[in-house]
This record gives C-alpha cells, structure tokens and sequence, in this order.
C-alpha cells in the first residue's frame, strides 16, 4: 500500500500544521529537560523521563506529547529561570491536548497501512472515515484526488474486492475489442 501511505503522509502533513508552533515549543522543553541539571531536578517529582520527536518518525511525536502531557504538572515545580521561560500557557497546553489526540488517531490508521493483509477496499474504507471526521483532506484522500494515478482502475478493484462486480461498467472503463480495458 506504498501509494496509499504516501498519500497518507501528505494528508497528515496538511492536518498537522495548525499544530507545528506547539508541537516545536513542547520539543523544545522536552530536550532541555535532557540535560543533565533539569533532568535531575525533574527527577524529584517523577519518575518519567522526557521523550523527544524523531524527525524520521512522525509517530515519536504522539510519544513526544504523551509523555509532555504526564510530566507538565511537575515541570513548573522545577525552579530554573531558563524552565520557567519555556513553559507553555494554558492555551497551548489545550492544543498539546487538540495535537495529541490528532497524532493518536492518525497513528492508527498508519498502522493499519503497514499491515501485509489491507486490501485496496480496506484503504477506502480508512480514508472515507477519516474525511467523515477531517473533511479537509478530502482534496488528499478522496476518490478523485490529483495523485491518484488511474482512480477508475482503483475503484474498479474496490468494487471488486467489496463484492460488486455488477458496478463496474458505470466507472468509466470499457471493453476494448482485445479484451483489453480503457479509461475514457
């Protein structure tokens, strides 16, 4: 399903960027609570251990929230000035909330593509639910979007795969005299 995942990526990409100032201000504390002084007073107060994002894995950013979203009670008790300039507001700590329950539901899905038994109707099904709920990915994700190479021909297999042959002509293909199918 690489088509469909990097489809994927580029629909997630577009959703999350109201989210890239608070997504970048909570690494920013997170990475600072590594060094060894913050970590240490960190320490007092809880046992967990800051998580940063990995830019190579989008999924270590609902991680990267996760663990913000435990530890933020404990990190203004942390008494350093360069801390306490990094702290969030109440606002932003609502749209670390807004972000990581993004990130979350969009992790499913991700998942859900790697796996070796999603068929092309599966997909359909993943992407129609997910514009029900983000109605601006629909220009990604939807049936006639731009990168989708030959939309009849996957619609065809979906039909197929869901048990509706009888739906195929209506599609926009047709039978050639060699046997052979033909967009129009």
């Amino acid at each position: 399903m690489c088509c469909a995942s990097h489809r994927y990526a580029l629909a997630t990409k577009d959703l999350l960027v109201p989210y890239t100032s608070v997504h970048n201000k909570v690494h920013k504390v997170m990475t600072h609570f590594r060094y060894p002084i913050p970590s240490a007073k960190l320490k007092k107060f809880t046992p967990l251990k800051p998580k940063i994002s990995n830019s190579t894995r989008w999924s270590s950013s609902t991680d990267m929230l996760k663990r913000y979203i435990e530890i933020r009670d404990f990190l203004p008790k942390v008494k350093i000035d360069t801390v306490t300039k990094l702290l969030l507001s109440p606002a932003e700590d609502g749209m670390v909330d807004k972000a990581c329950l993004c990130f979350s539901e969009l992790g499913t899905i991700t998942k859900a593509l790697q796996s070796e038994n999603t068929t092309l109707s599966d997909v359909r099904a993943y992407f129609d639910g997910f514009i029900e709920i983000y109605p601006e990915i629909l220009e990604r994700l939807g049936r006639g979007a731009d990168i989708v190479l030959r939309p009849y021909f996957k619609s065809g297999i979906v039909k197929l795969q869901q048990g509706h042959p009888h739906e195929l002509l209506a599609t926009g293909c047709c039978k050639t005299q060699n046997n052979s199918f033909k967009q129009f």
